[in-house]
C-alpha cells in the first residue's frame, strides 16, 4: 500500500510540473501567469511562496524591498504560515536578494521556522531540518527555541539534552545578541550542565545512569568547556578528580584529552604538588608494560606531561621533586627500555630541559668528573644531536637552550659541528675513555650519504648559523663581501655543501615520494638568508636598484632557490620565499607563477593569500600570458581573487555542514572550533583585501563611471574606534633560523610593511570615498544622500578616529592624507555652514593648503623614479599609487561640480588649480612608465642579471639553466611594465 502523504506530494508535484518548467527555461512571465492562473481556482501557499520566488529570480534589485516586506508581513501574520515546502521557497528567495543579511533571515525565515514547529511540535524531521536550517544561518535564538521543544517532546534522543546545552554555550558567547541576554543564557547553561554531573555521580554501576547525566567522553568534554564560560576552573578540577567524571572514569573511556586538560588546568590553577604526583603517575604507567608485554598507555610521556612534571618542579622549590624527576628521566632513557624512540626524544628534551632551568645538578660528582672541558648543558646538546641530530625536528627542539648558551660555550659547540681538526684533537686528548668520545668522533664528521645524515649536517649548519646570530650579529661590518665575513662563509659552505649533497643524491632521492622534499632542501634556503642578510647591510645605489648590493643578492638568493626547487617541487617553504624575492625584484608573472605553484588549499587561500595578493592591484594589476604544462593560457590576478573570493562564499556552507554533522555524532568540542574558524574567516584581513583588491584591479582594467557599493560589514569601520577584524594570516610557515630573541626571517626580509588593521582599515576607507564620491548629486537619491550622512559621521569623528600610518608604504600614508582630506572637503563644500561664515571658510581653507601639500608630495614621490629601470615592486607601488590618487581627484571634482550653485565657490576655484596639479601627477606618472618601457626594451639585460651571479653559485647551477632563468627575469620585467600601458590619461 502506498503511504497518503507519498501520493498527495506525487500528485502535488505534478501539479507544478508546468510552473516548474516555465521557471527552469528562465521564462518567468509565463510561469507567473500560470501561478496567478492556479491561484485564482484555489487560495494555496505554496503557490503563493512559488509566485515570491518567481518574481526574485525576475525583478530588478530596486524591487527587491516589496518582496523583503511581503515576507516580513508574512512572518508576523496569524494563522501562522505551516507548509514546510512554502517556507523552504521563501528561505531561498531571501538567500538570494539577501545573501549576507543572516539578521534579516533570523527575522523573517528563522520566525517561520520556529512558528512551524510549534504549529507540529511533534514532527521530529521537521524540527531537525528547521533546527538545521537555523544553525546554518546562524539563528542561534530560534534555533535555541527549537531544541527546546526537541528536548522535551523527543525524549527518547539523549542527544537532545546536550544540543539544547550546547546551542545555550554558543547563544552565550555569539557577538548578535545583547550582554544582559548572554549573561543569563550563560548562569543558565552552567546551572544546566552542572545539573547533569550531578546526575551522573548518582550511577549505580559501570554503564548504569540516569538518563539525563553525562556518559561519554565527549560530553565531559562539553562539560569542561562550559565551565570555562563562568571562570570555574576550581569546580572544573574538582570534576576531573572526581571518579565519575575524571579521565579514569567509566564515562571518559581513556580520552586523552580529558588528561591534557586536567594537566593545564592544574597548572593555571598553580596546584604544583599535585601537577607534579598527576605528572609523574601518567609517566610511569607510560614506561609501564601491560599484560600483553607492549607499551599500551606509551601516550602518556606525551611532551605535555613531561613540561607539567618540570614546570611543578621548578616552581614548586622541593627538593625533593627534583630528586624524583631526575630519577624518572633516567628511567625513560635506559637504553633496556624498548619503548618507542619518538616517545623517547621526549625524555632526551626533558633532560635537556632540567638541564638548563633546574637550580640542582642533573648528574653526580662521578658524572661531572667526565666533563673535562664541556659544560653539563653542553654535554646535554651533544648528546640529544648524537640521538635525534639526523631528524628534521632537532633544529627547533634545540634552538631555545642553544641561545641560552654562553659565548664560549657555544663556540666550543660550534667548533665541533665546524669540524675544526686542532679543536676536536684537543678534546679528543681531554675526553678520552669516556662517553664523549663516540659522540665527538659522530658530530665532527661529515657524511652526505644518506638521508638522515643529510639531515644532520644541515641541522649542525643552522646551528652554527644560530650562533652568528646570537653572538656576531652585533658586529658591523664595512662591506657585505668581505671575504672574511663569517655570514659570507656560512652561504658558501651551505653552498658547497649543497652541491655536493645533490651531486651525490641519487640513492637518496630514489627512495622519496614525489610529493616528498629533499633532505638537504634547508641548506639552499640557509644559504639564501645568508644572501639576502648580506644585501639587507649596505643601503648603497638607491637611485639605481639593479646596481645595489641589495639586488644582486636577492639575484643570487632567488636563483639559488628557483635550482632547488627543480630538486624538490613540493617544498613549500622555498616557494614562499621565491614569492618574496620575486615580488621585491618586480618579477610579477613570476611570483605569480611560485603562487601557483603552492597550490594553496581552502583555509590556506585565507592565510597564506597575503604573500602574492597583498598590495597586487600596484604591483601585477593586469592578465598576461602564461606557459602551464607546455600549453600558453591567459592568467590574471583577479582570476586568484576570484578563487578566494569563492572560498568565503562556499566556506560558511561547508562549516555549517561540518557543524550539523558534529551535532548528529555528538562530537561537541568540534562545534566550538568550527564556529571559531568561520567567524575568524568572515571577519578576516585576507577576506577585506580580496574585495579591495578586486575593486582596484577593476577600476584600472575596465574603467567606469559606476562604482559599487562596498559590502555592508565593511562599511562602518572607518567610523568605529574598535572594528571587527582580525588578522589570521600565517606568518609561522615562512621558513626561519634567526635566534627567538630578534625578529625572524619573515621580518627581517619585509621590503613591505607586512598587512595590519589600521591599513586595511584605510583602504576600507579609501573604497568607500571612492563610492561616495561617484554619486553625483541629486536631491531625491536614496544612495546620495546615505552617503552624505556618511560623510557628516566621518567628519565628526575624524580628529579623534586616527590611523596609525607607521606600518603602511610612503605612498599610501601621502594617499591615506589625501583621502581623509577629501571626505571632509566634500562634505564641507557642499554644505550650508552651520558656524560663522569665517569658520567654516578657515576651515575649508586649512583642508584645501593640506591637500594641496600632500599632492605635491605625492608628485615628489613620482618624481624621484625617472631613471629607476627595470622597474622594483616599490616603482611600479609609487606609480600605480599615484596614478590612483590622481583619478580619485578627477572623481572629487565632478562630485563637486554635480552640485553647481549648491556648491562653495571658492571651493570650485581652488579645485581649477588642484585639477592642474592632478594633470601634472599623471604626466608625471605616464613619463616615467614610458621612460621604464623604452629602457626595458633595449638589449644587454640578459649578461646584466648574469653579472649579478657569483662564481661559488656558478659552480653550483648549470650555465644553461642560469641563461635560461635570466632570460625568464628579463621577460618577467618586461611583460611586469606592459601593465603600465593601463596607465592613461583620464578625461578630466
Amino acid at each position: 500500500m502506498y503511504n497518503t502523504d507519498t501520493v498527495m506530494d506525487y500528485l502535488r508535484d505534478r501539479q507544478y510540473t508546468s510552473v516548474w518548467n516555465a521557471v527552469n527555461a528562465k521564462n518567468y512571465k509565463h510561469a507567473i501567469k500560470l501561478i496567478e492562473k492556479k491561484l485564482a481556482k484555489c487560495p494555496d501557499d505554496y503557490l503563493e511562496a512559488l509566485k515570491i520566488y518567481v518574481h526574485g529570480k525576475s525583478i530588478h534589485l530596486s524591487e527587491n524591498l516589496k518582496i523583503l516586506v511581503h515576507i516580513e508581513e508574512l512572518a508576523c501574520r496569524e494563522p501562522f504560515l505551516s507548509n514546510p515546502d512554502a517556507i523552504d521557497l521563501y528561505d531561498e528567495t531571501i538567500t538570494e536578494i539577501l545573501p549576507d543579511s543572516l539578521e534579516t533571515w533570523a527575522k523573517t525565515i528563522g520566525e517561520l521556522r520556529w512558528k512551524s514547529v510549534k504549529l507540529s511540535s511533534k514532527n521530529e524531521k521537521l524540527c531537525l531540518d528547521a533546527l538545521k536550517a537555523c544553525l546554518s544561518k546562524d539563528d542561534l535564538d530560534h534555533a535555541r527555541k527549537i531544541v527546546n521543544v526537541m528536548e522535551k517532546n523527543f525524549q527518547k534522543n539523549r542527544n537532545y539534552i546536550f544540543w539544547n546545552v550546547t546551542i545555550m554555550a554558543l547563544f552565550s558567547l555569539s557577538d548578535n545578541y545583547p550582554d544582559n541576554e548572554k549573561k543569563l543564557w550563560r548562569s543558565l547553561t552552567v546551572a544546566q550542565i552542572d545539573k547533569l554531573a550531578a546526575s551522573t555521580k548518582l550511577s549505580t554501576g559501570p554503564g548504569l545512569y540516569p538518563a539525563k547525566s553525562i556518559q561519554t567522553p565527549q560530553e565531559i568534554l562539553l562539560l569542561h568547556r562550559i565551565l570555562q564560560l563562568s571562570g570555574s576552573l576550581e569546580k572544573s578540577i574538582e570534576y576531573l578528580e572526581d571518579p565519575f567524571l575524571g579521565p579514569e572514569s567509566p564515562a571518559a573511556k581513556g580520552n586523552w584529552e580529558l588528561w591534557r586538560l586536567n594537566l593545564m588546568s592544574l597548572s593555571r590553577s598553580e596546584k604544583w604538588s599535585l601537577l607534579f604526583e598527576t605528572s609523574m603517575s601518567l609517566l610511569k604507567r607510560a614506561r609501564t608494560k601491560d599484560a600483553t608485554g607492549n607499551f599500551s598507555e606509551a601516550q602518556f610521556c606525551d611532551w605535555i606531561v613531561w613540561s607539567s612534571l618540570l614546570l611543578s618542579v621548578f616552581l614548586s622549590n622541593e627538593h625533593n621533586y627534583c630528586n624524583r624527576a631526575r630519577a624518572e628521566i633516567i628511567a625513560h632513557l635506559n637504553p633496556d627500555l624498548e619503548i618507542d624512540k619518538s616517545w623517547k626524544r621526549n625524555a632526551s628534551l626533558a633532560y635537556i630541559k632540567f638541564q638548563f632551568e633546574s637550580s640542582v645538578s642533573f648528574s653526580d660528582d662521578s658524572e661531572n668528573s667526565l666533563c673535562g672541558s664541556f659544560s653539563i648543558k653542553t654535554i646535554a646538546l651533544l648528546k640529544y644531536l648524537y640521538e635525534y641530530g639526523h631528524t628534521s625536528m632537532a633544529f627547533n627542539d634545540l634552538r631555545p637552550y642553544f641561545e641560552s648558551l654562553t659565548t664560549t660555550e657555544a663556540t666550543k659547540l660550534c667548533n665541533i659541528l665546524a669540524q675544526k681538526s686542532n679543536f676536536i684533537d684537543n678534546c679528543y686528548e681531554r675526553e678520552q675513555n669516556n662517553e664523549l668520545t663516540p659522540i665527538l668522533e659522530k658530530l665532527s664528521l661529515v657524511d652526505l650519504s644518506s638521508s638522515a645524515e643529510m639531515t644532520r649536517a644541515v641541522n649542525n649548519l643552522k646551528l652554527r648559523y644560530l650562533s652568528f646570530c646570537c653572538v656576531h650579529e652585533q658586529n658591523s661590518y664595512d662591506s657585505s663581501s668581505r671575504e672574511d665575513d663569517p655570514l659570507l662563509k656560512l652561504a658558501r659552505e651551505a653552498i658547497k655543501l649543497y652541491k655536493t649533497a645533490i651531486g651525490a643524491s641519487e640513492n637518496v632521492t630514489g627512495k622519496l615520494l614525489a610529493t616528498d622534499r629533499h633532505p638537504i632542501d634547508d641548506m639552499a634556503v640557509l644559504a639564501s638568508m645568508c644572501l639576502i642578510k648580506l644585501g639587507l647591510r649596505n643601503e648603497d645605489n638607491k637611485s639605481n636598484f639593479l646596481k645595489s648590493s641589495k639586488c644582486s643578492r636577492i639575484i643570487q638568493a632567488t636563483v639559488l632557490l628557483e635550482y632547488a626547487w627543480t630538486y624538490s617541487k613540493h617544498n613549500f617553504e622555498i616557494s614562499l620565499l621565491l614569492i618574496r624575492f620575486y615580488s621585491l625584484l618586480g618579477c610579477g608573472s613570476l611570483a605569480l607563477r611560485a603562487y601557483r605553484r603552492l597550490g594553496l588549499k581552502q583555509i590556506q587561500l585565507d592565510t597564506l593569500s597575503y604573500t602574492l595578493l597583498d598590495r597586487i592591484s600596484t604591483f601585477h594589476p593586469h592578465p598576461y600570458d602564461q606557459l602551464i604544462d607546455g600549453i600558453t593560457a591567459k592568467n590574471s590576478p583577479v582570476d586568484y581573487l576570484t578563487k578566494q573570493h569563492k572560498l568565503y562564499q562556499k566556506i560558511t556552507g561547508q562549516i555549517s555542514s561540518n557543524i550539523w554533522l558534529s551535532f548528529q555524532h555528538g562530537s561537541y568540542g568540534s562545534i566550538f572550533e568550527m564556529r571559531k574558524v568561520s567567524e575568524r574567516l568572515s571577519s578576516s584581513l585576507s577576506a577585506a583585501t580580496c574585495v579591495i583588491e578586486g575593486r582596484r584591479i577593476t577600476r584600472l582594467i575596465v574603467p567606469s563611471n559606476n562604482v559599487n557599493a562596498l559590502p555592508k560589514k565593511y562599511v562602518e569601520i572607518p567610523l568605529c574606534g574598535t572594528f571587527n577584524l582580525q588578522d589570521n594570516n600565517d606568518y609561522f610557515t615562512f621558513p626561519s633560523f634567526e635566534s627567538t630573541q630578534g625578529p625572524d626571517f619573515f621580518e627581517l626580509c619585509n621590503f613591505f610593511p607586512p598587512p595590519s588593521l589600521d591599513r586595511t582599515r584605510s583602504s576600507i576607507l579609501w573604497e568607500q570615498i571612492q563610492y561616495i564620491l561617484s554619486l553625483r548629486y541629486d536631491s531625491n537619491g536614496t544612495e546620495h544622500m546615505l552617503g552624505r550622512k556618511w560623510l557628516e559621521r566621518y567628519s565628526n569623528q575624524v580628529h579623534t578616529n586616527t590611523l596609525d600610518t607607521d606600518n603602511m608604504t610612503s605612498d599610501e600614508a601621502v594617499a591615506h592624507e589625501i583621502c581623509q582630506l577629501l571626505a571632509l572637503i566634500a562634505y564641507l563644500s557642499c554644505e550650508t555652514p552651520s558656524s560663522s561664515k569665517d569658520e567654516y571658510e578657515k576651515s575649508l581653507h586649512k583642508y584645501n593648503t593640506k591637500l594641496i601639500e600632500a599632492l605635491e608630495k605625492q608628485r615628489s614621490l613620482v618624481a624621484q623614479l625617472e631613471f629607476v629601470i627595470p622597474a622594483s615592486q616599490s616603482t611600479l607601488h609609487t606609480l600605480y599609487t599615484a596614478y590612483e590618487v590622481g583619478k580619485i581627484l578627477i572623481t572629487f571634482n565632478t562630485y563637486i561640480e554635480s552640485y553647481e550653485s549648491s556648491a562653495n565657490e571658492s571651493q570650485l576655484e581652488i579645485n581649477k588649480k588642484i585639477m592642474h596639479s592632478v594633470s601634472s601627477l599623471i604626466d608625471d606618472v605616464i613619463r616615467a612608465a614610458k621612460s621604464i618601457k623604452t629602457g626595458l626594451q633595449k638589449g644587454g639585460w640578459i649578461d646584466r642579471v648574469l653579472d649579478k651571479i657569483d662564481d661559488e653559485l656558478k659552480t653550483l647551477v648549470t650555465e644553461d639553466f642560469m641563461e635560461e632563468w635570466a632570460g625568464l627575469v628579463v621577460e618577467s620585467w618586461r611583460e611586469c611594465a606592459s601593465g603600465l600601458d593601463y596607465l592613461v590619461v583620464p578625461s578630466i
